[in-house]
């Protein structure tokens, strides 16, 4: 496997790799009052830093991972997208965190259809689900948003989740 990120960019973002730099901001994520309990409990900048390093080493040891992603003009840094698949999880996830700050922009679909794209064409990926907290309704418009349908539930450490199953590489075109 390689360390290597490539970097994306859509008409508003940049989908890059992790910095020491981005824990700070990143720390907003988990202090944010609603998010802490969708992503396993409230954290600080230690969790945060911890959390950009799992991201960085998801890509070493799977080949593909989530993106630091900002903002491309500002380099406002805006969350985190893109394809997550620890050993116990059934199916590779598309999964999206936005800071508060930067929520209802579109900024969260826009990455994803990036990741999806990149996790297609060029990963190969034939399938991808997202697993979303039933009580999450944001994130569950952005599945909507984004083509999803409604596939079940997993238990996934012990919460369960739903499953929205993305659209086949063809459909998603």
């Amino acid at each position: 496997m390689t360390s290597a990120v490539p970097t994306i960019e859509t008409e508003r973002l940049c989908l890059r790799g992790w910095r020491n730099e981005d824990a700070e901001p990143l720390a907003a994520l988990f202090q944010d009052e609603d998010t802490p309990r969708f992503l396993g409990g409230s954290g600080s900048y230690p969790q945060a830093w911890r959390t950009a390093a799992t991201e960085a080493g998801h890509w070493v040891l799977r080949g593909y991972g989530a993106w630091a992603v900002e903002q491309r003009e500002s380099h406002i840094f805006v969350g985190c997208v893109g394809i997550w698949h620890p050993g116990e999880w059934p199916e590779q996830e598309l999964s999206w965190h936005v800071v508060p700050s930067q929520r209802s922009r579109g900024f969260a679909t826009e990455a994803a259809i990036a990741s999806r794209r990149y996790a297609y064409e060029t990963l190969g990926m034939t399938t991808l689900v997202s697993y979303i907290a039933p009580e999450n309704a944001p994130s569950i418009r952005v599945a909507e948003r984004l083509g999803c349908e409604r596939d079940g539930e997993v238990d996934l450490s012990g919460k369960t989740r739903l499953v929205f199953r993305h659209p086949s590489p063809q459909a998603a075109q």
